[in-house]
């Protein structure tokens, strides 16, 4: 039997997402938000090179509004598929009010996909 280690459930959510790396100076690059967590998220983006430990730039695209919410987090885990990265990060600073909202947003779409309303 496989044992998750995670200790929050994670919320399958599409969201848009920026990101850029604090190591080097360079532009956003853009990425799409997997699945969402109270303590972080996966996504898949274009390549970067930052590895497992090191820290990035955020912006998350407000699933009820037209804005974007900034975050710092750390990537845990990052494999390559074809040009793309697929990561696994860390939240280490968000507004808590958006990171609720989104938790919030995602709950209710999982419920609602699974026909519990």
């Amino acid at each position: 039997m496989i044992r998750d280690k995670r200790k929050f459930e994670r919320f399958k959510i599409l969201l848009n997402l920026e990101i850029k790396p604090t190591k080097v100076a360079t532009e956003y690059l853009f990425g799409i938000i997997r699945n969402f967590s109270q303590e972080g998220f996966s996504f898949v983006s274009e390549k970067f090179e930052l590895e497992p430990g090191e820290n990035m730039e955020l912006r998350l695209k407000h699933p009820l509004r037209n804005n974007f919410i900034f975050a710092f987090g750390e990537i845990i885990w990052k494999r390559e598929v074809n040009n793309r990265c697929v990561a696994g990060l860390k939240l280490r600073a968000m507004d808590k009010d958006a990171k609720d909202e989104i938790l919030k947003y995602a709950y209710d779409k999982q419920i609602k996909s699974k026909g519990n309303f």
